[in-house]
């Protein structure tokens, strides 16, 4: 549990940030 914790902690995070730039430049795409 603590190790999975540890490797999802920041995979998690890096995914969070992927999808919320994919989010902002598709908006901005369909803006354009």
């Amino acid at each position: 549990m603590h190790r999975l914790r540890l490797k999802a902690g920041p995979l998690h995070l890096a995914a969070i940030v992927l999808a919320h730039l994919a989010c902002m430049s598709l908006i901005v795409w369909l803006s354009l």
